[in-house]
């Protein structure tokens, strides 16, 4: 009989030196005003009716940066090599886990890419570690972290080993120069996972993975001569990439988290976290928004790490994990794409994982402000009319459910108490009895408010007027809190672009769902 497997520890390991967007407004000033004439691979598509609606939607936003959501990376210094970012975060997941190399029957590495060509880094590793077991090395592109923890969890069910040890590595920054606008969304980073027994129930419960050879042509690696004239990889794009990328995405996604929760014997709604890898600023909106799942349920490190490849899904469950968006016993499941090679999704009821040290400058706190910044800059997330044929823009409101929509914006800005009411703190720590019997009443009076318009337009609602308020609610508590924690927008200039976003989340798509869920 298998036995229960999953992680005993996570660690990462990231470089020291950070690479802002004003690093290349300073020091290629020419290149960023190219791209912001003539924007790079991620454009406005053709017809916003072709591919992903989700991915579109979630796309738009970011249409008229030329950094496309990128913030920050961290890259490797000169001379720098993936097997010094990847011995720091494999000491780093054994000490955690309180684990010997002596105790490792096996190494499994993706050195994406490896220091020596034509030969993986698994076993310059396992020197380097001292290990005296098996080294493998296992690549499947941005999919090879969680393809190589399927493969740990599965082996150490069977017994073949006890403990395996996982390093996935990403070096993007060896093979994009600086002049080279691919390396405005990329950095470096590692990551390393034990893999041993855990108790019954715990640990990886079904997974799923699909090729993904649809994508080909996306992207590819050349072996081109470098500044000192030596054979050297180099990242590059195809003209198909973005069309490729946008049209297959959601059928990947969709297919392998379903397969995954059916091998579970779970349903969507028995998750408690989503963790994705996010290899785009709107990747992990994206995905919430196919699935139809709460904004809430994931996260995105893309503001500090851009794309780091197969590193990225790791990086988020040890920020997720670090952060306790969850708690052991509760269920994760975790999603990764790979172009040119296979999409996975993974069920894991998480366990008592240790953590190994986290990365410096990387606090939530700091998380949500540069995503408050980056929504300020984005018109918080407005899709502009002019990016949106007509056939695709809002609908004109109701001028009723437009007054009634301001109204509440202007309420929730002008009375810090009310938005109070719903935060997750506040029913966490504080939801007495006035307290619940206040927040009740304002989302009671919403809902009549907006019941007695539905009728006065003589038309059915898709859902009852409850949840489209709660839905509206939702709306309004994200733009607000952005609002606040922002603070360089006017209090008139807060109220109308959080009434738009409102008003476009109950009018255009179904009011059953939101783009941000209230939390109450």
């Amino acid at each position: 009989m298998a036995r229960a497997s999953g992680l005993h520890s996570l660690a990462v390991s990231v470089p020291d030196r950070v690479l802002t967007n004003d690093h290349w407004r300073k020091n290629h000033p020419r290149l960023v005003a190219d791209a912001e004439e003539d924007l790079w691979m991620w454009k406005q598509p053709d017809s916003w009716d072709e591919g992903s609606e989700a991915f579109n939607r979630a796309m738009a936003p970011y249409l008229k940066d030329p950094f496309r959501g990128a913030r920050e990376r961290r890259v490797l210094r000169e001379g720098g090599s993936s097997l010094e970012l990847e011995t720091q975060a494999a000491r780093r997941a054994l000490a955690a886990a309180g684990t010997t190399a002596e105790e490792i029957g096996l190494l499994i590495c993706t050195s994406f890419l490896p220091d020596h060509r034509g030969v993986g880094g698994a076993t310059y590793l396992a020197r380097e570690l001292g290990l005296r077991g098996a080294a493998w090395n296992v690549e499947s592109a941005c999919t090879s972290s969680l393809i190589s923890l399927q493969t740990a969890c599965s082996l150490v069910a069977t017994g073949q080993y006890e403990k395996v040890l996982v390093v996935t590595s990403c070096t993007y920054s060896r093979v994009a120069p600086e002049d080279d606008p691919i390396a405005w969304g990329i950095g470096d980073a590692a990551t390393a996972m034990v893999v041993g027994p855990v108790d019954e129930g715990i640990g990886l419960l079904g997974s799923h993975g699909v090729h993904s050879g649809e994508t080909k042509g996306a992207v590819a690696y050349h072996l081109e001569l470098d500044g000192d004239g030596k054979p050297w990889y180099r990242l590059r794009t195809g003209k198909i990439a973005a069309d490729v990328l946008r049209d297959t995405s959601e059928s990947f996604l969709q297919e392998c988290t379903g397969q995954a929760l059916a091998k579970a014997g779970l349903e969507l709604q028995d998750i408690d976290q989503f963790v994705f890898n996010t290899p785009l600023a709107w990747y992990a909106s994206f995905c919430a928004r196919s699935l139809g799942v709460d904004q809430q349920q994931t996260l995105s490190v893309y503001p500090f790490y851009a794309n780091v490849g197969p590193a990225l899904l790791g990086l988020n469950l040890f920020h997720a994990a670090h952060w306790k968006r969850f708690e052991p016993g509760e269920l994760v499941l975790l999603y990764s794409v790979g172009s040119v090679s296979s999409c996975s999704a993974a069920v894991v009821r998480w366990g008592e994982v240790a953590l190994g040290e986290v990365p410096a400058d990387t606090s939530l706190e700091r998380l949500r402000e540069i995503e408050a910044d980056t929504l300020a800059s984005y018109r918080l997330g407005r899709i502009d009319d002019e990016v949106l044929t007509p056939a695709q823009r809002t609908p004109e409101p109701d001028r009723r459910l437009h007054r009634l929509v301001r109204r509440y914006v202007e309420l929730a800005i002008d009375e810090p108490g009310i938005m109070q009411l719903f935060s997750r703190q506040q029913q966490d720590e504080l939801w007495s009895l006035p307290v619940r019997a206040r927040a009740e009443r304002f989302l009671g009076t919403l809902e009549k408010d907006i019941g007695e318009i539905f009728r006065k337009q003589d038309r059915a609602p898709e859902v009852d007027p409850m949840v489209a308020a709660q839905s509206l609610l939702g709306i309004i508590h994200w733009g607000v809190t952005s609002h606040r924690a922002e603070g360089r927008l006017s209090r008139d200039e807060a109220v109308e672009q959080v009434a738009y976003l409102a008003l476009h989340g109950l009018v255009a798509r179904p009011p059953s769902y939101a783009d941000q869920v209230a939390d109450a």
